[in-house]
């Protein structure tokens, strides 16, 4: 059985100058397109941590490689590695990634219905 682990604490710092800034274009129509208010706050704790992983800190910056399929993929497994090694569990990890993605690049290209 998986340990539950407390995915906020590994988004808070003493230093919010390199804390991940959560807005712009493509992320407000990602999160905008988000009804459920929980989800919203899941998403965004979940988007925070990813970009805190990858050490950038605007969601801008996710889109700077749209061009490098393979740099993404190895920065969204390296990504699940680490959560694997922190304890957290399989079905949180699909949450995270998994749906948190695919929402993502259907907002993101249109696709959301």
């Amino acid at each position: 059985m998986a340990k539950r682990v407390n995915m906020s604490a590994n988004i808070t710092s003493n230093d919010n100058t390199n804390q991940p800034v959560l807005q712009g274009v493509s992320f407000m129509n990602f999160i905008n397109a988000v009804k459920a208010p929980a989800t919203k706050a899941a998403y965004q704790l979940s988007l925070k941590q990813y970009l805190n992983h990858i050490k950038k800190t605007s969601t801008d910056d996710l889109l700077l490689n749209a061009a490098s399929p393979r740099l993404i993929e190895s920065q969204i497994i390296d990504y699940i590695m680490s959560l694997r090694n922190i304890g957290v569990s399989y079905p949180t990890i699909q949450f995270l990634i998994a749906r948190n993605n695919k929402r993502f690049i259907q907002v993101y290209h249109g696709l959301d219905n």
